[in-house]
C-alpha cells in the first residue's frame, strides 16, 4: 500500500499549525513569569540608585560640613577676618590666607562645588570652585551668592537653596557678624545624566526643583509623591524612587520612564525565548523545504534569475549562483541555452559599445580639425604682412612659432594634453601676434604647480587668449591677458581642476553672454565664437554633465571665462 500523498500547500500548513501550537505554549507559560522577575529587578535596581545617590549626597554634605566648621573654628585668617576689625592692607593679607585654605579644598573636590567667604561689610566675596567656570559665570555666582546670604532671618547657619543660569545650587552657610563662610555644591551637575530618568528634589515647604533636564513628572505629581510616600511603578507605566536625605530636610525624587526597560525586546531571558523559538520552528522548516529545493525551488529560482537578466541586459545586477543538486535534464538544458543567449547579448552589447567609442572620437577630431584652418589664417595673413614689409628674421620666427603649433595640434593624445603643455602653446601664440608688430600683449600667468601635470582637452586655453586677441579694439593700450589654474573641491569633497582666462577688454555682449552659458546639446556651424562652440561641444563629448562653464563680464571691464573639469593627472605623472 502506498504513502499518502499531500500537496506542497497542505503539507506547509499542517507543519505551521504544528508549530504554532509548540510557539503559543512556550511564549505564554514562560514569558509571564520573566516579565514578572523582569519587573521586579528593574524595580530594585531603580531604589538601589536611588538609596546610592541620597547616600553620597549625604556623606558630600557632611565632607562639606566639616570642611567648614574646622574652618570656622580653627583657621586663624577666618578669626581675624570675623573677630577684628582690620584695615585695609591687614584684610587683604588675611583674606589672601584664606583664599588659599578655599582652594585646597575646592581643589580636593572631584564633583561640581565651591567654597566662599562673604564679607558682607565690605561687600567682598573670595570663591573657589572644583571646576573652574568662566569668568562671567563666576561673576554671576557670587552675584547670586551674595543675594541669598544676606536675604531671610538673621542665622547663625544655615541651607539654602539658589538657581544661577537655570542651575540649582545647594548653599550652606556659618555666619560671624557679618563674615559668612560655606559651600555651594552644583546639584544640576552633581548626579549623573541619564537619558530616561529625572532627577527632583523637594525642601522648604514643599519647594520643588527639577535638577536633571528630562521631564517625566509635574510639580503637583511630586507633591503628591511626597504626601503619599509612594514608590514603585505607576499607572503610566513610570518607576518611582524616594529618598529621604539625612543631614537636611531635603528629599530626593527619581522618576524613571519604564517604558522602554519594561519592553519585551530590553528583557535577555524573554529576547532569547524569541530567538530560541523561531530558530526551532525554521529547523522544522527546513526539513520540509528541503527537498522541495532540490526538486524545484532552487532550479526554477535559478531560471527566473535568468530570465531577468535577459530582461534587464545586465548580467552585473544578477550574479549567477550554482545551482546545487539539479539532477533533472530538462532544467540542465534550459540552463545551457539562457547561458548562450546571455554571452551572445553581452557580445553584442561590447560590440556596440566599442563602436560607439570609435565614433566618438572620430567625431572629436573632426570638430578638433574645425579650429585649425580658423587659426591658420591668421597666422598665413601675419607672415605675409612680415614679408611684405622685408622682416625676414621675424617671417622666420614666425614659421618657427607656427611649425611649433602645428606640431603641438597634430599631436596623438586623445584630444587631451597638459596644462603645462597648453601653457608652452598660448605663450607661443602670444608671441606670434608679438611679431607681427601689432598691439602689445601682457600675458600673466598664475598656475599651481599640483595642477601642471593636469589634462585638459587641447586648445582648451588657447581659445579663449585668440578670442581676447581677436576682438581687443583699444588702440593705444597694452592687452593684458591672465591665466589662472587651481584646484577647487566641489560640494561632495571631489577635487576639480578650475581654469579662468581673463583679460581688460570690452567684455562679452550681453546677448552673447546668454547664448554662450547655455548647455551644449549639439554643434551648429555659425560664423561668430566658432572656436568656443567647437570647444564646448568637444568638453561635452569627452566629460558629458561633469564639466561646468561661466561666461561673465567683470565691473571694471573685460571678459572672464572659468571651466571646471575632473582632476585627470598624466599617466606619466609620478604622483
Amino acid at each position: 500500500m502506498g504513502k499518502k500523498q499531500l500537496s506542497l500547500k497542505k503539507l506547509i500548513f499542517v507543519y505551521w499549525i504544528v508549530l504554532i501550537v509548540i510557539v503559543m505554549v512556550l511564549l505564554l507559560s514562560y514569558s509571564s513569569i520573566i516579565i514578572r522577575n523582569s519587573r521586579n529587578a528593574i524595580l530594585e535596581n531603580a531604589h538601589t540608585i536611588a538609596d546610592n545617590y541620597g547616600f553620597q549626597l549625604d556623606k558630600d554634605i557632611t565632607s562639606m560640613m566639616d570642611a567648614v566648621s574646622s574652618m570656622y573654628v580653627d583657621n586663624i585668617h577666618y578669626l581675624r577676618l570675623s573677630n577684628y576689625e582690620l584695615d585695609d592692607f591687614e584684610w587683604v593679607g588675611s583674606a589672601y590666607y584664606l583664599q588659599n585654605s578655599l582652594k585646597g579644598k575646592a581643589d580636593a573636590i572631584d564633583y561640581m562645588a565651591g567654597m566662599f567667604f562673604y564679607d558682607q561689610k565690605r561687600d567682598s566675596m573670595r570663591s573657589l570652585y572644583s571646576s573652574y567656570p568662566s569668568t562671567a559665570t563666576k561673576l554671576e555666582l557670587d552675584k547670586h551668592l551674595k543675594v541669598i546670604l544676606t536675604e531671610g532671618a538673621d542665622v547663625q547657619k544655615d541651607f539654602r537653596f539658589m538657581v544661577c543660569s537655570g542651575e540649582y545650587y545647594l548653599v550652606y552657610f556659618m555666619r560671624s557678624r557679618d563674615k559668612y563662610l560655606g559651600f555651594a555644591i552644583n546639584l544640576s551637575r552633581y548626579f549623573p545624566k541619564e537619558n530616561n530618568m529625572q532627577i527632583s528634589c523637594i525642601y522648604q515647604q514643599n519647594q520643588v526643583a527639577k535638577i536633571s533636564e528630562i521631564n517625566i513628572l509635574e510639580k503637583d505629581e511630586i507633591l503628591n509623591i511626597k504626601t503619599k510616600g509612594v514608590s514603585g511603578i505607576d499607572r503610566e507605566q513610570r518607576i518611582i524612587s524616594v529618598v529621604q536625605l539625612k543631614t537636611l530636610d531635603m528629599m530626593l525624587v527619581l522618576a524613571r520612564d519604564s517604558k522602554d526597560s519594561l519592553s519585551v525586546w530590553k528583557q535577555p531571558d524573554l529576547l532569547l525565548i524569541l530567538i530560541l523559538i523561531p530558530t526551532l520552528s525554521f529547523f522544522f522548516l527546513l526539513i520540509l523545504l528541503r527537498n522541495l529545493n532540490r526538486a524545484i525551488l532552487y532550479p526554477v529560482g535559478y531560471i527566473i534569475q535568468r530570465v531577468h537578466e535577459m530582461a534587464q541586459k545586465d548580467e552585473k545586477e544578477y550574479p549567477l549562483q550554482p545551482v546545487r543538486n539539479v539532477q533533472i535534464k530538462e532544467y540542465i538544458e534550459i540552463n545551457r541555452c539562457i547561458d548562450e543567449v546571455l554571452e551572445q547579448i553581452n557580445t553584442i552589447q561590447e560590440e556596440k559599445y566599442q563602436e560607439k567609442l570609435r565614433a566618438n572620437n572620430i567625431q572629436l577630431q573632426y570638430y578638433q580639425l574645425q579650429l585649425n584652418p580658423h587659426f591658420f589664417l591668421n597666422c598665413l595673413n601675419t607672415i605675409k604682412s612680415l614679408l611684405e614689409n622685408h622682416s625676414a628674421d621675424a617671417a622666420d620666427d614666425m614659421i618657427i612659432s607656427l611649425s611649433s603649433y602645428f606640431r603641438y595640434i597634430f599631436q596623438d593624445r586623445k584630444n587631451l594634453v597638459t596644462v603645462a603643455e597648453e601653457i608652452k602653446e598660448v605663450k607661443a601664440y602670444c608671441n606670434i601676434y608679438i611679431l607681427k608688430g601689432g598691439f602689445p600683449i601682457l600675458l600673466q600667468t598664475d598656475v599651481k604647480d599640483e595642477v601642471m601635470d593636469c589634462r585638459i582637452p587641447i586648445l582648451c586655453i588657447q581659445t579663449f587668449v585668440e578670442n581676447s586677441v581677436k576682438h581687443i579694439n583699444k588702440r593705444g593700450t597694452i592687452l593684458t591677458i591672465k591665466i589662472q589654474a587651481g584646484i577647487v573641491e566641489d560640494e561632495s569633497g571631489n577635487r576639480r581642476l578650475s581654469l579662468r582666462v581673463s583679460d581688460n577688454g570690452y567684455g562679452y555682449p550681453q546677448e552673447m553672454l546668454e547664448e554662450l552659458n547655455q548647455p551644449v546639446t549639439d554643434f551648429q556651424y555659425r560664423s561668430y565664437h566658432v572656436g568656443i562652440d567647437n570647444l564646448k561641444y568637444r568638453i561635452s563629448l569627452i566629460y558629458g554633465e561633469d564639466a561646468n562653464w561661466y561666461f561673465y563680464n567683470s565691473p571694471y571691464g573685460g571678459a572672464i571665462t572659468e571651466i571646471t573639469l575632473p582632476e585627470e593627472l598624466d599617466e606619466h605623472t609620478d604622483y
